[in-house]
This record gives C-alpha cells, sequence and structure tokens, in this order.
C-alpha cells in the first residue's frame, strides 16, 4: 500500500507539471516600477511575536518540542533570529528544515481505503520552518498590498466558461 500510494503521489506531481509546463504566457507587462528584489531582516521582537502566536505543535524533526522552545524563548531567541535572518538573507531554509512527515489521509471518510487515489498527502513541517514561512509570508503580503495600493498589479480579466 506504501508503494501504490507513492507511485499515485509521485504520478499525481509530475501530471500537474506536464500540464502546466506548456502554457502560454497570459499577460504581458512592461518594467516593474517596483521590485521585491530582497527580504528584509527580522528583529527580534517581531520573531518572538510571531512564535508566540503559533500552535505549539511538534514534528518528529524538531529538535525539542515547541512547547519546550516556547518555555525557553528569552534564552533561545537571539539564535532563533539569527538563524530565520540568516535564511532570508540566502534565501533558502537550512537542510535540517527541507524535510517533512508525509502522511497518507483519506480525504473524505467512508472512502475506499485501498485505493491511492482517494488519499491526500498531509506534511507535517518543523515548527522553525513555520516560523520562517510565516515571516517570508507576512512581508510578501506587504509588498502585494503595496503594489495593489498603488495600481501596480495587472487587472484579472475574467474567464469565460
Amino acid at each position: 500500500m506504501a508503494q501504490q500510494l507513492l507511485d499515485f503521489f509521485n504520478a499525481k506531481v509530475e501530471s500537474v507539471r506536464h500540464s502546466t509546463g506548456n502554457c502560454p504566457v497570459q499577460t504581458t507587462l512592461g518594467p516593474a516600477p517596483a521590485a521585491f528584489d530582497q527580504f528584509e531582516l527580522c528583529y527580534a521582537d517581531d520573531i518572538q511575536r510571531v512564535i508566540s502566536v503559533s500552535q505549539s505543535k511538534t514534528c518528529e524533526l524538531d529538535p525539542l518540542p515547541t512547547d519546550v522552545l516556547k518555555q525557553f524563548l528569552p534564552q533561545l531567541l537571539p539564535y532563533i533570529t539569527d538563524r530565520c535572518n540568516a535564511s532570508l538573507q540566502e534565501g533558502c531554509l537550512p537542510m535540517s528544515q527541507r524535510h517533512a512527515i508525509v502522511t497518507p489521509r483519506l480525504e473524505k471518510s467512508g472512502l475506499d481505503a485501498s485505493v491511492a487515489k482517494n488519499y491526500k498527502p498531509v506534511s507535517n513541517l518543523t515548527f522553525m520552518s513555520k516560523v520562517v514561512e510565516r515571516l517570508v509570508c507576512r512581508q510578501l503580503v506587504d509588498f502585494l498590498s503595496f503594489l495593489d495600493k498603488n495600481s501596480l498589479l495587472p487587472r484579472r480579466t475574467p474567464v469565460s466558461v
């Protein structure tokens, strides 16, 4: 069953890649008046706020449980801030944070458990990868908001069906 699920998920990813790989460009845009060419470094209080409001879920790949990390956050915060900022500067996560535990879950209860297409992959990511993801997301959303406020986003053309 494990091999069946792996083959099914791999085939699904390949199908999506194939179906979107040769799509023609939908819009031609002129030179951008604004650019997002690097992430801004974060202050320790920004990172502390992200960690404090995050759920305390722990992944088996985390070096210590999330509730312990939160308990000792004042002592760990300088190191965590350096690691998060290094990820933002480099534009990637450290190798230790690029893994997930993927568990197949039935899409709906009552579906036939012996059919691979009835499953979806659920990834359990490390806590710190989620923290960096939230920091990146916040900066991207802020930039999109700037683009939108200054009418720099292309207008969406309604799709006729």
